[in-house]
């Protein structure tokens, strides 16, 4: 399988609006996040590659969102996956290049897991990571959350109600569908989700957090800064602040509940952290602190990366996880 050039847009918390009036800013962040559009794919793409594009229904959790279920495969199509892709970030183009072959990993059917997405993004962003599982023998399953992409529900719920969402989703899937382990996986505000779906569910075995956003309000604010940062100086810290503990009363998110801070210390299963050492979102000093007293907590730095560069996998980011994914079983 190989994939050209693609092209990866700022996906993360994009408040286009901001008039300095904290109502704006709520209003904002309760409306339906616009489309993506990460990657150019051909029609028949998903076709192609086997993923199987589905819809999942729940009418007492609010409505429908669409998903990916990917199973692993052991044929001719699978003897080598190859990334060739370029990211885009402020104006800096960087490009790479991965290749797995079959003959250096030899097919090992090694249990699912379940990837959730951040604000911003959809189910998309989730692509080379989720055909680089595939490979390594892991069924995949990647859905929209609230708000996003093909979830018909248009208020997001900043990852916290998507995490009933998903574990009834899992549910749903036959067995043969969801072989053990299972690992729940998250991308900055997809890391609330993950964590908790780790800590609800008792047949997750382990769980994988990506830039995981230590603190709602926080990591509003440094996402204000990163993006906008002439227009964040005029904007009074404390307006952003009440803007989202608005917001997240008025999606009926509990004080805490959007931020994965709440949640990490309560996890008791193997837990994987990439964090870069410049990112004001997922501060590194936080989560290292965090694992010094908790063995099961594995800290990965990757040096020098903006916080929507944290996905890329990479030659260093692929021995890491691999090495790590060997020891669940």
């Amino acid at each position: 399988m190989d994939f050209n050039h693609l092209r990866a847009p700022l996906f993360l918390i994009a408040i286009a609006l901001l008039s300095g009036c904290a109502t704006i800013v709520e209003r904002n962040m309760l409306k339906r996040v616009p489309p993506a559009d990460i990657f150019e794919l051909e029609p028949n793409f998903y076709e192609e590659m086997n993923i199987n594009q589905r819809t999942f229904c729940l009418p007492h959790l609010g409505g429908c969102t669409d998903y990916w279920f990917i199973e692993s495969l052991d044929d001719e199509t699978n003897e080598k996956l190859r990334f060739t892709y370029s990211l885009e970030i402020n104006g800096v183009e960087t490009s790479d290049e991965v290749k797995f072959l079959r003959e250096d990993f030899p097919y090992e059917r090694r249990g699912s897991v379940v990837l959730a997405h951040g604000y911003g993004g959809d189910k998309s962003i989730w692509l080379f990571q989720a055909m680089y599982l595939r490979f390594m023998g892991y069924n995949v399953i990647v859905p929209d959350l609230q708000g996003h992409g093909g979830s018909s529900i248009d208020q997001p719920s900043f990852g916290y109600h998507d995490a009933e969402f998903i574990s009834a989703l899992l549910d749903s899937l036959p067995e043969r569908e969801l072989p053990q382990p299972l690992i729940a996986a998250g991308v900055s505000m997809g890391g609330v989700t993950a964590s908790r779906l780790a800590i609800m569910r008792d047949d997750v075995d382990a769980s994988i957090l990506f830039a995981p956003m230590a603190k709602f309000d926080d990591a509003t604010l440094s996402v204000i800064k990163m993006m906008m940062p002439r227009f964040s100086k005029l904007l009074p810290e404390d307006s952003v602040r009440e803007a989202v503990a608005d917001a997240l009363v008025a999606a009926e998110v509990p004080e805490g509940g959007a931020d994965t801070l709440t949640y990490i210390p309560q996890l008791d299963v193997p837990t994987l952290i990439y964090v870069s050492d410049v990112d004001p979102v997922a501060p590194f000093e936080v989560y290292q602190q965090l694992a010094e007293s908790r063995p099961h907590i594995q800290v990965q730095p990757v040096l020098g990366r903006h916080h929507v560069e944290i996905l890329k996998l990479d030659e260093a980011m692929h021995e890491s996880l691999f090495k790590w994914l060997q020891t669940i079983n």
